[in-house]
């Protein structure tokens, strides 16, 4: 909207950014340690704030305790420099703890005068045994199902019915994320079909207002989140938990409250929240078990934006989080009528190569939006959905295809290539195969040479015989179609 605003009584004050936070790495779920493991905790101090002060790095040093919070006795202690990068990783015991649960303080000090610029807590629960849950993260950001990695391929929805279900049930997918809080009837109806939910509580926030009535005030949250999360967290459909969709960082603290509430209430399933807020994302962090982001380039800006995004994210939560991204499959014309004309359904090649870009950069799950704007003839903008919906499938039935290699921890030989902004590349390994993922995310022609530790007995691209040539015996160049994709099986012996 445009217009004019005019401020009086105004007053400036100096603001000083907090010097320091903290994130724990690891354990990356829950802040548990199992007899799995981990072997050591690992906290990551952020001190990029320093320039507010001013000090610089050279100037200050972290201080660290372990504490059993039973007792208060101390377990643990140790100081660290402040390196350049201003981000420092201080490791802890982590097995070798006696069951119970640990309070970690993190002090950033002036090395002059002693003083105490900020002091950050966290806390990690050491186990007897290893917990039986429905679904959670692994160590390696997986979400283990019923004992099986599973890597969520879905879609958002509005709410659901038969028709719709039967469609969507005949695909690759094998989630969706309901906006609506569907009834205990619909989760059978989604279990029939064969599909999990992603159950959405993103609205259960006072300072929404989406839910009227039912929810006022705060003191209303709580309780209408248990009566959800009990009704529903026995039911076999269930994947996970919804809790925030794009809420800003000034309510980071009811944040965290709801994400510790259906921790509490639900130990058998993991929490997800999605942003749009790139620049702010690890301010996030403790706000969910899995985070995404929703990068909706088409047509304004480059597809490439799939990618940077998905960088950005997995840097931002230090690699310790899921990521399940949200890429574009809608028209923005559906929600800008005044200029529809202006903007078009993504074709299928941008939609294969966001989907692509994503995983290249780290992706560990996609749920695509949406699922209405594509389906309902009053959301989708004059797409044509019988034509649509077909060649769709065929993008998601590709990376379901190559989900044992994207779910596979096998360490990945170390393959090179030169570093290049266009492009978005992973290596992944089962067994004796390996899997190149490359994508040009740019609308130009591309080429660049990968070059592997050894010598491949065979080069194909995925799911085809198709040969692919070798320029030397070591040497793999690819040739690039604008936004191209090469998806390559290398076989080493």
């Amino acid at each position: 909207m445009t217009g004019t605003a005019w401020w009086d009584e105004v007053e400036v004050r100096e603001h000083r950014d907090d010097p320091l936070a903290i994130k724990l790495l690891s354990p990356n779920y829950r802040g548990e340690i199992t007899d799995e493991g981990p072997e050591a905790v690992r906290v990551v101090a952020e001190t990029s704030n320093l320039k507010d002060y001013p000090v610089s790095n050279g100037d200050v040093t972290l201080y660290w305790t372990m504490v059993n919070a039973g007792d208060g006795a101390k377990v643990a202690s140790g100081t660290q420099a402040v390196s350049e990068s201003l981000e420092d990783v201080l490791h802890m015991p982590g097995a070798s703890l006696t069951s119970g649960r640990y309070t970690i303080a993190v002090e950033l000090r002036k090395n002059d005068t002693g003083e105490v610029l900020s002091t950050k807590s966290c806390e990690v629960v050491r186990l007897a045994g290893i917990p039986k849950r429905t679904a959670y993260i692994d160590e390696h950001n997986r979400l283990i199902y019923e004992g099986k990695p599973f890597f969520p391929l879905g879609m958002y929805w509005g709410g659901v019915d038969e028709e719709s279900l039967g469609i969507f049930a005949d695909s690759p997918f094998n989630c969706l994320m309901p906006y609506h809080m569907i009834s205990r009837d619909d989760m059978d109806l989604v279990d029939a079909h064969g599909l999990k939910v992603i159950y959405s509580v993103k609205d259960c926030y006072a300072f929404l207002g989406h839910l009227g009535d039912a929810i006022k005030t705060e003191d209303d949250e709580q309780p209408f989140i248990a009566k959800k999360v009990e009704a529903l967290r026995d039911h076999p459909a269930l994947l996970a938990w919804y809790l925030n969709d794009e809420a800003p960082l000034t309510q980071l603290d009811r944040l965290i409250l709801h994400k510790e509430w259906v921790e509490e209430l639900d130990p058998n399933h993991p929490t997800w929240s999605v942003l749009y807020q790139i620049g702010e994302i690890g301010g996030y962090f403790d706000t969910c078990h899995a985070i995404g982001t929703d990068p909706y380039p088409i047509p304004e800006k480059p597809a490439a934006m799939a990618g940077e995004w998905t960088r950005k994210t997995v840097e931002a939560m230090h690699g310790a989080r899921p990521v399940w991204m949200v890429p574009q499959v809608f028209n923005w014309g559906a929600y800008r009528e005044e200029k529809a004309d202006q903007y078009r359904q993504p074709t299928i090649e941008e939609v294969r190569n966001m989907t692509w870009q994503c995983i290249a950069e780290g992706a560990n799950g996609l749920i695509f939006y949406s699922w209405f704007n594509m389906y309902l003839p009053q959301r989708n903008a004059g797409l044509d959905f019988e034509s649509y919906w077909p060649q769709f499938k065929t993008v998601v039935q590709e990376v379901k295809d190559m989900t044992p290699a994207l779910l596979s921890v096998d360490e990945p030989p170390a393959i090179t290539t030169d570093d290049a902004e266009w492009l978005n590349w992973t290596v992944k390994q089962v067994g004796t195969t390996t899997y190149l993922i490359a994508v040009n995310n740019s609308p130009e022609p591309q080429e660049t040479t990968f070059t592997l530790p050894f010598e491949p007995a065979t080069v194909t691209r995925f799911g085809t015989d198709k040969a692919i040539p070798m320029a030397e015996p070591k040497s793999l160049r690819l040739a690039f179609d604008p936004l191209g994709v090469w998806l390559c099986e290398i076989g080493d012996q």
